[in-house]
């Protein structure tokens, strides 16, 4: 494959038109003797300038695992499942039984299989989520951050600080980054989801707002990361360049 840009476009366009007509003078003229011989012409047309994109930054991008974001934001407008995994999702990859699950459609029975797990997850209310950000280190105290230079390290990492809702003069570091995670919708969640040949527990961790972003360690049992659907579950994304081939 080969990728252009379109840096400029210009183009003039004339018309022109004429008539023209005949006429005989003289005795014994028929009917036909005279004429009328209208004419048009167009010309011109559009001027591309086009340039081959082949620089690092924009291949780093094409051939980047699609950003969670973007699958955030397509699931929150309703892109139906189905469509949006389908395309989007190379492999499931189970740690068991079932294995790893292809999704390159190379096969019948390999298009079916992934479609057979793709649909559990979904039936059990698969979704995404912006998680809040969590506690960064131990808690704070207001004597501990009373150095200047302290607080404009911490203002330099983009690292706010807020204070602890159930402990006075205590402050907690956090860092206003929400990533986008799989989650599964509480109101239709079951407590496992069968994946044909394995059935795999789903715990609250991995509920829609249920995870647990003040815990004061900062670390929640079960972390799900956001190539994570359930413990033991993940997925593969793909590319820019892989969705082109997938869909081609």
């Amino acid at each position: 494959m080969q990728f252009t840009d379109v840096g400029t476009a210009s183009g003039t366009a004339t018309a022109t038109g004429t008539v023209g007509s005949s006429l005989l003078i003289g005795p014994h003229q028929s009917a036909s003797a005279s004429s009328l011989s209208p004419g048009f012409t167009f010309a011109g047309g559009p001027t591309f300038t086009m340039s081959t994109l082949d620089t690092k930054e924009f291949y780093a991008g094409i051939l980047s695992p699609i950003d969670k974001s973007l699958i955030n934001y397509y699931a929150s407008i309703r892109i139906p499942g189905q469509v949006l995994y389908t395309m989007l999702v190379s492999e499931i990859d189970v740690d068991g039984p079932a294995g790893n699950v292809l999704n390159h459609a190379t096969t019948q029975d390999e298009w079916n299989s992934f479609q057979q797990v793709l649909n559990a997850l979904l039936d059990a209310g698969l979704t995404t989520e912006l998680r809040d950000p969590e506690y960064y280190g131990p808690e704070l105290s207001a004597r501990s951050l009373s150095d200047p230079a302290k607080l404009a390290a911490l203002a330099k990492e983009k690292i706010d600080l807020v204070p602890d809702k159930s402990a006075k003069s205590v402050w907690h570091a956090v860092k206003d980054d929400p990533k986008p995670s799989f989650c599964f919708d509480p109101k239709t969640a079951p407590k496992t989801v069968d994946l044909g040949k394995q059935i795999i527990r789903i715990p609250d961790s991995a509920l829609c707002g249920q995870h647990e972003s003040t815990k004061k360690s900062g670390v929640r049992p079960e972390t799900l990361t956001s190539k994570t659907l359930l413990p033991g579950v993940t997925v593969k994304i793909r590319s820019i360049e892989g969705v082109i081939y997938f869909l081609g």
